[in-house]
This record gives C-alpha cells, structure tokens and sequence, in this order.
C-alpha cells in the first residue's frame, strides 16, 4: 500500500541511511519498525491484562476442584490458568 508520511528532517535522515547500511529501503525499515513496534505493544497487553488464577493440585487443603466448565468460564473471563 502506498502512502505518505510526515517525519521530522532528522529522523528521516537517520533513517535513510541506517536502510543503506543495512541494504534495505526506506519502505521496508519503515514496515519492518512498525510491525515491530505493533507486535510488541500486543505482547505488553495481553500479558498484562490476564488475571492469572492457580489450580488446585491434588491434596491442597481447603482446594476446590474445578469442572471443565468452571475451568473456560475462567480463561473466557481473561484469566490465565496456571
């Protein structure tokens, strides 16, 4: 998709010529950045929007034991079952 962008003189610069070093266009840093930027800006909210809940194991006093159903009503909530 073409379109066009507005950068400061300095960080275009900067740019272009970090993409000559590296043998690539301005066009495919610019994606590569982005794409990376997005992905890890995922990464940082889902990790930190799961509520996390352990499940019993076998013995533990006053553990309660979960039905399957219990168990997806808990992950579908948004909480990550350990």
């Amino acid at each position: 998709m073409r379109t066009t962008l507005v950068l400061e003189d300095s960080v275009f610069e900067k740019a272009k010529r970090y993409a000559f070093e590296k043998g690539t266009t301005l066009s495919e840093l610019t994606s590569l950045a982005l794409n990376s930027l997005l992905m890890r800006e995922a990464s940082h909210v889902n990790k930190k929007k799961k509520k996390k809940y352990t499940l019993p194991t076998y013995g533990t006093p006053g553990g309660k034991f979960l039905t399957l159903e219990e168990m997806a009503e808990l992950r579908d909530e948004g909480y990550e079952v350990i």
